[in-house]
């Protein structure tokens, strides 16, 4: 079929005057007259509104020919009409056949979803990156501080001394019995009392140097027991952060999972009530469709969806309508911002 739409403006009105009534035998002759084929998708108004002068012009014609007592021609007159009315009521089915598969089918719904998932993954995968992207800043200040504290740290044990030799009792008596054996001129004992005096102090010199070297590496390993600590502690608060992420992305995912679920069945229940219906054709109903039943009824719950996934577009006019010299140009030549459900 040509998805060709027609507005009810195009409706010729002397649309009847072209043609005559005896010459429609069928509903593709109606459109005909009023410039349309058979494969055109009409809108459902412009089809009542035609159907009604039709049968307007045709119930005339009856009464005429009734009044007249030419019955031969008002049998097949009639026959006519109610061809063109079961044809016309056909087409309306169809049509309503049309529409509620189109809701069914949910391609509104369908895209939203979509859209949803999309946009859901996308604001996942940025917030996993920007938490990992602070993870390893964490780790990288962590292990600057680390480095500066390393370097302090071997600075300081450069920069200072062998702390002074604590002799021992036993050697600092050596030393006095030295000098006053040599005072005295004994130096045979002096000698020995020398060298034994000279070996206890290497010893406790050594013994003090390693007590000194053992000093700097207890600095070195309280530190670096300190740094192990806080990087332990720095991966578990980044392992706890890393965790409650993928909780809440668990739970977004479980409560936008059941807000589509909820406007599924609730839109799916409104189709369900849809189809229960019968079918009006009268451009006048005797029950009004109430204000703003499109912007909130179930039925369109798929559109609404979609306008709200796709949020607001800025609407500029045509350039054509605005150059256009036959038609006065609206002062407001930019529109407001509107949502996308209002397009459809």
């Amino acid at each position: 079929m040509h998805c060709h739409r027609f507005a009810i403006a195009q409706l010729e009105p002397d649309a009847l005057e072209g043609k005559s009534t005896q010459e429609i035998q069928c509903l593709a002759d109606v459109y005909s007259i009023f410039g349309y084929g058979a494969d055109d998708i009409v809108d459902k108004r412009d089809q009542i509104v035609m159907f009604t002068k039709i049968r307007t012009e045709m119930m005339g014609v009856l009464r005429q020919m009734t009044t007249k007592g030419r019955y031969a021609h008002a049998i097949v007159l009639r026959d006519r009409l109610r061809l063109i009315r079961r044809e016309f009521i056909q087409l309306q089915q169809t049509y309503e056949k049309v529409l509620l598969a189109a809701f069914l089918k949910g391609d509104h719904f369908l895209d939203a979803i979509t859209l949803v998932r999309a946009q859901h993954d996308s604001k996942w995968v940025q917030r996993h990156v920007d938490v990992d992207t602070n993870c390893n800043w964490r780790r990288e200040d962590l292990a600057k501080s680390h480095a500066i504290q390393t370097r302090q740290l071997e600075d300081y044990l450069d920069r200072i001394h062998e702390p002074m030799v604590k002799f021992s009792k036993t050697l600092l008596d050596l030393k006095t019995s030295e000098r006053n054996l040599s005072k005295l001129q004994l130096y045979e004992q002096a000698k020995s009392v020398y060298a034994r005096a000279d070996a206890i102090e290497k010893l406790e010199r050594a013994k003090n140097a390693q007590e000194f070297q053992r000093f700097k590496q207890k600095q070195r390993e309280d530190l670096r027991i300190k740094q192990h600590a806080e990087r332990k502690q720095l991966e578990e608060a980044l392992t706890d952060k890393q965790y409650a992420t993928l909780r809440a992305k668990e739970w977004d995912t479980k409560r936008e999972s059941q807000r589509v679920k909820n406007l599924k069945r609730d839109m799916h229940h409104a189709h369900a009530l849809d189809q229960h219906k019968p079918p009006e054709f009268t451009t006048h109903p005797l029950v009004a469709p109430r204000e703003h039943l499109k912007q909130t009824s179930s039925t369109f719950g798929g559109q609404h969806f979609l306008g709200r996934v796709r949020g607001e577009r800025l609407q500029v006019q045509s350039l054509c309508a605005l150059h256009d010299a036959e038609d006065s140009v609206p002062s407001d030549a930019v529109r407001a911002l509107y949502r996308w459900s209002a397009l459809y």
